[in-house]
């Protein structure tokens, strides 16, 4: 090879050099801007997790969430729709329980007195616009609440066994049956109350504080009878039939009566805000 063409061919050499390390550079700078772009679409990509709505189940205070698949434990209170304190309603509302369970101070008016059932009320009677059907929760054995109970825990409470489950479900269907369904259905915070109200599955229901237990607090318990009587007032006489689920003691202060459980009184409401009292025929 001459000199001439050796100079010739190094330089062909270094150019061919050249161009490789350019088309390098170019890939990498390629390969660096593709990965921004990657980067950036999984930072906008919403997440299927994140968008989702999760539905709400609400259950009893103090009750573990239902498995997937399977019956709920019959020692366990059963899990009820959505309970909401102090629904709308066609009444002049009380008091919210604080937390939505608790029962907070009620106001009332003196010179209030219960009355005692006169008469009974058949099962077509309930159907009626102006009804309101008031009664004790099912079958719940023992007496009052074991102490240091807690309303937000129903594990803490005393509860609907299994005869009381049935109890309160055989009365809705009942109530289905016959073509009863309440306009508004309200109960005392207690899970016994709740859950018989939901057993009956008869609509929604709602927390109303006059319907809380005053077992252990009878000094009160005119005041809330009285404060109940003033909610009673409120209601339209034909916006029924209503449902109010509530304990013995509760219905004996505004009855002079005692009722079994599932059993109760029925108002039949008037136009100027008074009303006549039945029992619930068993």
């Amino acid at each position: 090879m001459t000199p001439a063409h050796a100079r010739t061919h190094r330089a062909a050499c270094r150019g061919s050099r050249a161009r490789s390390s350019v088309t390098a550079r170019l890939a990498r700078v390629a390969l660096g801007a593709f990965s921004v772009l990657a980067a950036s679409a999984v930072l906008h990509t919403p997440s299927v997790i994140g968008t989702a709505q999760a539905a709400s189940v609400v259950t009893m205070p103090g009750t573990p969430a239902a498995p997937a698949a399977g019956p709920s434990p019959a020692v366990t209170p059963a899990v009820p729709p959505t309970v909401k304190p102090n629904a709308a309603s066609d009444a002049t509302p009380g008091a919210s329980p604080s937390n939505g369970r608790r029962a907070a101070p009620l106001s009332a008016s003196p010179g209030t007195l219960p009355s005692t059932p006169s008469g009974v009320a058949t099962l077509a009677d309930l159907a009626k616009r102006n009804v309101l059907v008031i009664i004790r929760h099912a079958n719940a054995p023992g007496v009052g609440d074991p102490a240091g109970y807690n309303l937000d825990d129903c594990s803490t409470q005393r509860n609907l066994d299994d005869k009381g489950r049935e109890q309160a479900a055989a009365i809705g269907r009942a109530w289905k049956q016959a073509g009863i369904f309440p306009t508004r259905v309200w109960t005392s915070a207690w899970c016994r109350c709740i859950e018989t109200a939901q057993r009956m599955e008869l609509g929604p229901v709602a927390l109303l504080p006059q319907l809380n237990s005053s077992f252990e607090d009878a000094g009160s318990r005119a005041r809330q009878t009285d404060a109940l009587f003033q909610f009673i007032k409120g209601l339209k006489p034909n916006g029924g039939p209503y449902l109010m689920v509530t304990h013995q003691v509760n219905i004996s202060a505004i009855s002079n009566d005692w009722v079994e459980t599932g059993a109760g009184v029925v108002l039949d409401l008037k136009p100027d805000g008074t009303w006549t009292m039945r029992k619930l025929a068993q």
